[in-house]
Order: structure tokens, then C-alpha cells, then sequence
């Protein structure tokens, strides 16, 4: 009898051997067309096979690895602040025809201001939590001296909606590249493989869709139109 290569037990048998050789091949055989495939009688051996189908999906489980989950490798979301500016030394003007200004503090995250409209558009470094973004503000608005109000800063705070994450998983092992976007447009979700970023790892995109965003937005006009006791919709800050 020949050893089975995918186990150290002496007593496998080379049934058990070739059985597993064609479901590495083939994945979907069922114990009867493995009997087939080998010759062999299916009232007296099919019960066995389907025990050797058991033991080699339990080694394949181990031999895959499991997905190591390095949580949002970077997180974006938008808030809001109708302040005036005055330019300093932190800000820079992007050159943007939109007035956009950036701000970066190193191992934060970065922010673009358009102080014309009050948008803020907020990107956040791992680990994502709700405290890094409200810190990230702080450091860009309150530290730099544009925010000096607290009730203007906790309007600020409260303003703060979680649009999307770059999300990385490693496998342990180098991946072809591959980008799946044709969920993008529609559900906002997008998948790449093997980039030189990540050459180990599958890299999940998603956004909060604008259409959804509208949606938001329409809801909390017709609460604020037709609720009598100014009961609001739940926007939860770091809300996904």
C-alpha cells in the first residue's frame, strides 16, 4: 500500500490517495463519481469516500490559511463648517478652482476644506475609530486657531458622517492582480488583488453611495417639515 502525501498516518490507504488527487482537481465530486472515477463499487466503498471527502476538506481549510484581517487600512467620511478663514501656516491652498485648502498631520490623516460651500472632507489612517476623526478635526480647526468657539467645534463634531474605507485582508501568500469593479457604480464596491501596495493581500473599497446620501437627506427634510415634536432621524456620528 502506498502512504497518502496528505497524511502521516501509516494505515491510509492509496484509495484514499487518489480520491483526494481528484477532488484537489475537482472540488464538486460527490463520493459516488469518485467510485466511478476509480473503478470501484459504490454500495461497498461510498460510505468510506464520503469520509475521505470529510478528512480532505478539513486539510484544505488548514493548507488555504485564514484570512488575516488588518481592519480599515484608511477611512473617509465628510462634515461641515461655515466659518470664515483666514489663511495661516497649517492650511495650504490646492490651486483648486473650488478654493479647496488641505490640511496633513503625519499619522493622522488629511483634510480638504472648501470654505465657500462648509464642506469637509475627512481621511483617517488606522485604526478607524470615531475619536481619531473628531482628533483630526481638532488638530486642523480648534490647534490652528480657525475654530475658537466651542459651540461652532461641537457643531463641527456632530456634523461628522463615515462615507467609506479601504479595507485590507491578508492571505500570507503573493496574489495575481486582479481589480473587480463592476459592483462600483452600483453598490459601491470595489475589489483588487496583488497590487504593489498589498502584493499578499485582498483590498476591499466601499462608499457610502451619493444616492443613498440623497435619501438622508430628503428623510431629515420631511421629519423637520412634518414632525410636530421635532423628532430627527438617528445620523449617528461614525454612523456605516
Amino acid at each position: 500500500m502506498a502512504k497518502d502525501s496528505y497524511d502521516t498516518d501509516a494505515t491510509t490507504t492509496s484509495v484514499a490517495s487518489e480520491a483526494m488527487k481528484l477532488l484537489d482537481r475537482n472540488p464538486y465530486h460527490t463520493a459516488k463519481s469518485l467510485c466511478n472515477a476509480l473503478q470501484l463499487d459504490y454500495s461497498k466503498r461510498g460510505n468510506y469516500l464520503n469520509v475521505v471527502k470529510q478528512r480532505w476538506k478539513n486539510m484544505m481549510r488548514k493548507s488555504r490559511g485564514d484570512f488575516v484581517d488588518r481592519g480599515d487600512h484608511l477611512s473617509r467620511g465628510k462634515a461641515r463648517l461655515d466659518v470664515g478663514f483666514a489663511p495661516n501656516g497649517a492650511w495650504r491652498c490646492s490651486g483648486f478652482r473650488g478654493g479647496m485648502w488641505t490640511f496633513r498631520r503625519e499619522g493622522w490623516g488629511s483634510l480638504k476644506w472648501f470654505p465657500s460651500t462648509g464642506t469637509v472632507l475627512w481621511r483617517v489612517r488606522r485604526p478607524y475609530r470615531v475619536g481619531r476623526v473628531l482628533q483630526l478635526l481638532a488638530y486642523g480647526f480648534s490647534h490652528t486657531g480657525i475654530v475658537s468657539d466651542l459651540k461652532v467645534l461641537d457643531s463641527l463634531f456632530r456634523s461628522v458622517r463615515f462615507r467609506g474605507a479601504h479595507r485590507v485582508l491578508d492571505v500570507g501568500r503573493r496574489l495575481p492582480f486582479v481589480k473587480i469593479d463592476v459592483f462600483r457604480e452600483s453598490n459601491g464596491v470595489e475589489i483588487v488583488l496583488g497590487d504593489r501596495s498589498h502584493p499578499t493581500c485582498v483590498e476591499v473599497k466601499y462608499r457610502y453611495m451619493p444616492w443613498a446620501e440623497r435619501n438622508e437627506e430628503l428623510l431629515e427634510r420631511f421629519f423637520k417639515l412634518f414632525s410636530g415634536n421635532g423628532v430627527k432621524p438617528d445620523r449617528g456620528v461614525g454612523r456605516v
